[in-house]
């Protein structure tokens, strides 16, 4: 069986959300799906471990496989899992991508799957 490593934390205004003395990252359970409303209560801990707010939040998941060997990540490595949702707590919008490309938004209730759309109004 394969070996893997899984990256998992939080982003607030391109940083890692970390408590005041930068002992507790915070990360999220994604075994649970990640819904605007989720996002919003992921927002409100990030705000409350840190002690302050942030203009975006920038929820991120990958998963790496790991080879005997390199362990320093000199190497590349297969990527099986790279995801991000992007939260705007001020529009109440949360953007999911995968592997780089839009896959789903959701603008304060307004929903949009179509790919190229996204592509369009986002890169």
């Amino acid at each position: 069986m394969e070996t893997t490593q899984t990256h998992n934390y939080v982003l607030g205004d391109g940083v890692v959300v970390r408590s005041p003395d930068g002992k507790t990252r915070l990360t999220v359970d994604h075994s649970e799906s990640i819904t605007l409303a989720r996002c919003a209560t992921i927002y409100a801990a990030a705000c409350t471990l840190s002690g302050r707010t942030y203009k975006r939040l920038s929820i991120r998941l990958s998963v790496y496989s790991v080879t005997p060997g390199n362990e320093c990540g000199d190497g590349p490595e297969t990527c099986y899992v790279d995801k991000h949702w992007d939260y705007d707590p001020h529009r109440n919008s949360m953007v999911i991508w995968d592997k780089g490309q839009p896959v789903y938004a959701n603008d304060n209730g307004v929903i949009c799957r179509d790919q190229d759309a996204l592509y369009d109004t986002l890169c």
